[in-house]
């Protein structure tokens, strides 16, 4: 399969993951999870609209900006605006995505257990012990992958004041941005097999572009109004898991 179709298949794989959940019955793995997320988009996005202004108003006196009626003045405060939507807005995602990873983290992870063993036609024993050594696997792993990505987009960002770069580096910021998003949803399929975090980070980069389409169909589904919020993260993991099995030549 070429990378094409797997980009495709991450993204194709939610209508799947949403059929799946409807046959098996397993919404009510979902509802928990998905007030937390409604909460918590809620509660960050509240925080970020509400800091915008005062946040605008400080720099803006701190420099200046906005105190003459001058066009370049008024220039430097529109720019000045975009620059602070934009940081805001990319302060929002990576709050709201590390948070979701860290406080669904048990949900998610049995979520795709019962997945798993739906699709392996298995029923492992539900075990406290290992549940949570899973659950923190799961969360050294966000750490781990939050550092990597909070460098990959610290590079990003000087390489856009370089004229040659500039134009791909918002395109590769969101690459970035989904790949490891996705990465994590399918790590929880890997987490169920017990492969050690090194061996499931070599999957996940041999299906790499399937990983930045389940990343970005999960934000594609966030702007649904409503039932994205609610079950996005959730139905990320499913489709992560579907797809990931039929990847790996396990499901016809």
């Amino acid at each position: 399969m070429n990378f094409i179709s797997k980009f495709t298949l991450g993204i194709s794989s939610y209508g799947k993951a949403i059929s799946f959940v409807k046959t098996h019955r397993l919404w009510k793995f979902l509802i928990i999870p998905a007030i937390i997320n409604l909460l918590l988009i809620s509660g960050v996005g509240w925080l970020a609209i509400g800091s915008v202004g005062d946040l605008q108003d400080l720099i803006s006196n701190k420099l200046g900006v906005g105190e003459s009626d001058s066009w370049w003045s008024k220039a430097a405060d529109i720019s000045l605006q975009v620059v602070i939507y934009v940081l805001t807005a990319v302060v929002f995602v990576k709050s709201y995505k590390f948070l979701m990873l860290l406080l669904l983290s048990p949900a998610l992870a049995l979520l795709a257990e019962k997945t798993q063993n739906i699709l392996c036609k298995n029923e492992n024993s539900f075990e406290m012990k290992q549940f949570i050594k899973d659950v923190l696997r799961g969360i050294g792993i966000v750490i781990r992958n939050l550092a990597i990505e909070l460098s990959l987009l610290v590079l990003l960002f000087f390489l856009s004041f370089i004229p040659i770069f500039a134009p791909f580096t918002s395109i590769l910021i969101i690459l970035v941005e989904c790949y490891f998003i996705g990465f994590s949803m399918i790590d929880y399929r890997n987490e169920y097999l017990k492969l050690s975090a090194s061996d499931s980070r070599k999957i996940i980069k041999k299906h790499r572009f399937f990983a930045i389409g389940n990343g970005l169909g999960m934000y594609l589904m966030l702007l649904v109004p409503l039932f994205g919020v609610l079950f996005a993260p959730q139905l990320a993991v499913v489709a992560g898991g579907l797809g990931i099995y039929k990847l790996e030549d396990k499901l016809e």
